[in-house]
């Protein structure tokens, strides 16, 4: 009856009408969904089919991210004291890309501002302004040529961490303090960025401070959904409202989980109030600062209007990956990437025009 869609697949299945149901059929208004972030709604909306600009998918949580960093490095190499003060120096990437600099030369390249490629590109890519894919032709936006030459001017000067994302060695770098900072997103502060402390014993637990970072983006989330041939719409409605619309429900949850839940006025409401969400996770930063409080300016921020498309899973992943191959390792010029990328998308998705 109801079941759940990943961030990157979840339009596959929004736009499928036989597969998924408009949520004005269950009764639920958008006065329902008044306080859910825009990024999440635009998400949750068919772009085709009989559905098209209708809601069908809505999230729990927001998955906001930020630059999170150690404290103790950008006070030694960037003589930063304070989160304010580390956004300031890395508020846009011409920013981020100077103190990635000032890092690599002052550690003789033995420190990294960044933990990844991969990292670097879950920011980079809510910066884009055109859809993967309009009027069925693959498009390589301004943003993607912007990544490509940032991440190599860092990558050659070991700027950004060589390592690739949910390997050992991507978080081991946090505890040897080979790796700075890292890119993360809500769900991540439990998970990967412990690991990269080395968890609550660990030599950098309590080391770290989190910032808003270069740009808003988000990272990850996943949608409800609900079977059109359901025959329990009663159930489903009320179980809907309950996980995304009701303010005392997901408050409590947002506490006991915790989660960064996908209504601005619960969150807004607990971040104000100072609460802890988790004293594992808070007791990892510097003076137990209120992270989530640091996202909730770029979880208002996205824009996603008109940029979302069935492929932006398998695309973005496959630019990501041919900057790397061929950029940067490969040592091919711009136009050459550009080409073995589109030839890759059309390999994946033989039905897109690349011409």
């Amino acid at each position: 009856d109801v079941y759940f869609c990943e961030a990157d697949w979840a339009l596959k299945y929004i736009n499928d009408d036989t597969k998924t149901l408009a949520l004005e059929k269950l009764g639920l208004t958008d006065e329902d969904f008044s306080s859910i972030y825009d990024y999440t709604d635009s998400i949750g909306q068919a772009t085709e089919g009989k559905n098209a600009g209708k809601r069908v998918g809505v999230s729990w949580q927001a998955a906001a991210g930020g630059f999170a960093y150690r404290a103790d490095l950008a006070k030694e190499y960037l003589g930063v004291n304070s989160p304010a003060e580390m956004q300031d120096q890395i508020n846009d990437w011409d920013k981020f890309v100077e103190a990635a600099k000032k890092v690599s030369e002052k550690t003789n390249k033995g420190v990294a501002l960044a933990d990844s490629l991969g990292g670097l590109w879950q920011a980079f890519a809510c910066e884009r302004s055109t859809p993967w894919v309009v009027n069925n032709k693959v498009e390589v936006d301004a943003t993607c040529e912007k990544f490509a030459n940032t991440v190599k001017e860092l990558w050659d000067i070991n700027a950004v961490a060589h390592n690739d994302q949910w390997t050992d060695e991507w978080t081991a770098a946090g505890v040897s303090s080979q790796t700075m900072g890292y890119f993360v997103s809500t769900w991540g502060f439990g998970g990967f960025f412990l690991d990269a402390a080395g968890g609550v014993d660990g030599a950098q637990y309590g080391n770290w401070a989190l910032c808003q970072g270069p740009t808003p983006f988000y990272w990850g989330g996943t949608w409800i959904v609900v079977n059109p041939a359901t025959d329990n719409g009663e159930e489903a409605r009320d179980f809907i409202k309950s996980a995304t619309c009701d303010y005392e429900s997901m408050k409590e949850y947002a506490v006991k989980k915790p989660e960064y839940v996908n209504n601005s006025k619960v969150m807004d409401d607990l971040i104000s109030s100072n609460t802890v969400f988790n004293e594992k996770i808070s007791g990892n930063f510097a003076d137990n600062q209120n992270y989530f409080a640091e996202l909730a300016s770029n979880a208002k921020s996205i824009d996603f209007k008109g940029l979302i498309t069935p492929y932006d899973a398998t695309l973005k992943a496959l630019f990501a990956d041919a900057v790397r191959k061929q950029y940067i390792e490969g040592g091919k010029s711009w136009d050459e990437t550009v080409d073995a990328f589109l030839d890759k998308a059309v390999e994946a998705a033989p039905d897109l025009d690349v011409d």
